[in-house]
């Protein structure tokens, strides 16, 4: 399977088979957030990912004073911020180290637990708060990589309206860049393809209505191969942010055993000035200096990358 989605998404091609791998991953995870949209909006009359939605019906909610209601919306609002921060969470904890299969197995038991709830105690939509969580994680994994958003198409289309004015009136008649160019393809594939996840899910309730109470089974297997694909394909983005906070730890790990070194070094210092001028006067013992224990466990299992290790070249004045 990895050598499948290996050759599906072509890592090690061209920069032009690198785009179109960006823009395959990132479609379809839209494709799958709108399906799930739809899902949520049959069942339970809000959304699953799309968080403005559904501040419009809390608000609107209060206003006509139906508090259960109001209350159901917040609660999905604050689950899928919630959804965010474990994410977030769990990433700090591995060290900045975690990828999209470190998690999947969880969102995909999220995603089952919702059916089987339909299944077992029937349409409560308290279930749904699965999905918030869910979707919470998944959508901030999505935008900490790769910085473009899938579980919305407002901003997307705005990006693509605004390549076309300045391609059609400014840069002096040159045109977009091509990072600009691929900023608004990406925009428009994610729109496009979120539309057709909404379209394909409403027409499968509609024609499948009995097996729409189990329509999140296949967004479970569908979220995990999404994470699969993502891994695959910013394998290069996630050693980045790995070695980014490993030379950040090894900063940290030197500033204190410096700050270490220098009070007992001063310690000692005052120690013999005390003792006075006859006094013998030794060097520091090699057990005063800080032990490996100081510096972090990443630090000490071998995974910090070979050149911060390595001592930096003289230049050529001599000086290093």
């Amino acid at each position: 399977m990895p050598n499948t989605l290996r050759a599906i998404f072509d890592v090690d091609g061209s920069s032009g088979s690198r785009k179109w791998d960006v823009l395959r991953v990132h479609c379809f995870k839209a494709f799958l957030t709108g399906w799930a949209n739809v899902l949520t909006f049959v069942r339970y009359g809000c959304f699953g990912t799309m968080q403005t939605g559904n501040g419009i019906l809390l608000a609107r909610a209060a206003a006509d004073a139906r508090w259960d209601d109001a209350a159901f919306f917040f609660i999905q609002m604050l689950v899928y911020y919630v959804g965010l921060v474990v994410y977030r969470g769990i990433d700090v904890y591995l060290g900045h180290r975690s990828c999209g299969l470190a998690v999947a197995p969880f969102y995909f038991a999220l995603f089952c637990a919702t059916d089987a709830c339909v299944w077992r105690y029937g349409d409560t939509r308290y279930e749904l708060t699965f999905v918030s969580l869910a979707f919470g994680g998944m959508n901030s994994l999505a935008v900490q990589i790769s910085h473009v958003v899938t579980h919305a198409i407002t901003g997307n289309l705005n990006r693509v309206a605004n390549a076309v004015f300045d391609h059609l009136f400014e840069h002096e008649g040159h045109g977009l860049s091509e990072a600009q160019r691929h900023e608004a393809e990406l925009s428009l594939g994610v729109s496009v393809t979120f539309l057709a996840g909404v379209a394909t899910c409403a027409q499968f309730v509609h024609t499948f209505r009995h097996l729409s109470r189990f329509g999140f089974l296949p967004v479970a297997v569908a979220q995990w191969l999404w994470l699969w694909s993502h891994d695959i394909v910013f394998a290069k983005e996630l050693e980045a942010k790995q070695a980014s906070r490993l030379a950040a730890l090894l900063a940290a790990a030197a500033k204190a055993s410096t700050s270490s070194y220098t009070s007992v070094h001063h310690g000692t210092a005052k120690r013999h000035a005390r003792a006075g001028s006859g006094g013998h006067t030794s060097s520091l013992q090699l057990d005063l200096l800080p032990s490996s224990a100081s510096f972090p466990a990443e630090l000490q299992v071998g995974l910090l990358p070979a050149e911060f290790l390595l001592p930096s070249k003289p230049k050529e004045d001599g000086t290093s």
